[in-house]
């Protein structure tokens, strides 16, 4: 029983605005990827998305990290209670 992972903002918004966000990409990366390697795919799609996220208004910004200081929340709550509730051993608990 592992503590969650906490959500970050971008992880989140990357996951909202997905279908935008893999369009515009595609996009970017059909124009540059004969210059490219294959493996730089990634990188750039990190920074391709921390960088919309940075231009993007902070409404959006605020909405999101609202939404995931939640979610982060309630994911260490149902932790807590089930860690509160956990009666198996201790080389259980490590799992």
């Amino acid at each position: 029983m592992s503590r969650p992972r906490k959500k970050t903002a971008i992880n989140l918004y990357s996951e909202v605005n997905s279908e935008q966000l893999n369009e515009d990409f595609g996009r970017f990366w059909l124009s540059v990827k004969d210059s490219m390697r294959p493996q730089d795919r990634i990188r750039l799609w990190g920074e391709f998305v921390r960088k919309r996220w940075k231009d993007d208004t902070p409404k959006v910004r605020e909405e999101i990290s609202k939404q995931v200081e939640t979610e982060n929340e309630k994911a260490m709550n149902v932790w807590k209670k089930n860690l509160a509730t956990f009666t198996g051993t201790p080389e259980e608990l490590d799992q």
